[in-house]
């Protein structure tokens, strides 16, 4: 108990079991909570929400269906206004969609949500305001690829683990790959590739990094895309809170995105104009094969390459 002489405060800490191990995260500014708890109103979904959402609605009896119908049973309230923004924006080619994909896409998503979750309410957009939406596309075009040459190049080398006496090496490849990217892209790519770097050297702890890229000696486009839309959803959720409004969080069943969100813990959010500004932690659980004398060192190299 917190007291004062007027208004003392009680603090209470429980233990909450689940019927079903927890396989959908809802992420807000801070981290993440259980789809049961989110404070917020509205809820952006990607395409694995909208995937299982269509499963459950086609009653599939795939073996995980029933725990994900269980979980989100939660967001099957009016309290709650599904958005399938981000599903369309990563379309489903596994490449930047066009203007008229984002719109079927957006609809056949919102069809998808409306049987799966028939009590929620549902973002909607105008046909006259989807060129307006999908500006948020191609207002991007030039630093997506950016981003994606950036995965393009440094990803094949971090395809198996690198050796410690060659470690000093590929980091300088990243930064230098880094330094080409054009103004307005994303250093998420950047942090998720040096986190895949310096993953524990025996590989005691799960690899952020790794599982967040799943890099391959042979890397191509449609692999970096979804690396990139992955990143960006982060991206968006962050710009979201900077606009006066109601409040979202971010529905998603990757647990290692979500991961990689609590641990760099954005804050300070802010821009100027269409930049977006924020910042992040390096903690041990991105980069396990350093310690905290080394994460601040590698800090002050990324300070200097103006990461």
């Amino acid at each position: 108990m917190e007291n004062s002489s007027n208004n003392p405060t009680y603090r209470v800490k429980f233990d909450v079991k689940f019927d079903h191990p927890i396989t959908a995260f809802a992420l807000q500014i801070g981290g993440w909570f259980p789809l049961a708890f989110p404070s917020a109103p509205i809820i952006l979904v990607d395409r694995n929400i909208v995937g299982m959402a269509k499963k459950i609605a086609a009653s599939s009896k795939r073996h995980d269906v029933a725990a994900n119908s269980w979980w989100f049973e939660f967001l099957n309230t009016p309290s709650y206004k599904l958005n399938p923004l981000l599903h369309a924006m990563e379309g489903c080619m596994q490449q930047v969609p066009t203007l008229q994909q984002f719109v079927d896409e957006f609809h056949e998503a919102s069809s998808n949500l409306a049987i799966a979750f028939p009590k929620a309410g549902q973002v909607m957009i105008a046909q006259e305001d989807f060129p307006a939406a999908y500006s948020l596309v191609t207002d991007m075009a030039s630093s997506y690829a950016s981003e994606q040459q950036f995965l393009l190049e440094v990803v094949p080398l971090l395809a198996s683990k690198v050796a410690t006496n060659a470690i000093k090496k590929i980091e300088a490849k990243i930064l230098e790959a880094a330094s080409h990217m054009v103004l307005g892209s994303s250093k998420l790519v950047v942090l998720a590739a040096l986190s895949c770097l310096y993953e524990s050297a025996d590989g005691s702890i799960p690899s952020i990094g790794r599982r967040l890229i799943k890099p391959k000696a042979v890397f191509g486009q449609a692999q970096a895309h979804n690396v990139i839309s992955d990143l960006r959803a982060l991206e968006f959720l962050i710009r979201v809170s900077t606009i006066n409004g109601p409040t979202a969080a971010f529905a998603t069943r990757d647990k290692y995105l979500t991961a990689f969100w609590c641990e760099i813990q954005a804050s300070n959010i802010g821009g100027d104009g269409a930049k977006l500004k924020f910042n992040i932690r390096l903690t041990d659980k991105l980069f396990p094969r350093l310690g905290h004398g080394e994460r601040e060192k590698l800090t002050a190299r990324l300070s200097a390459a103006d990461f």
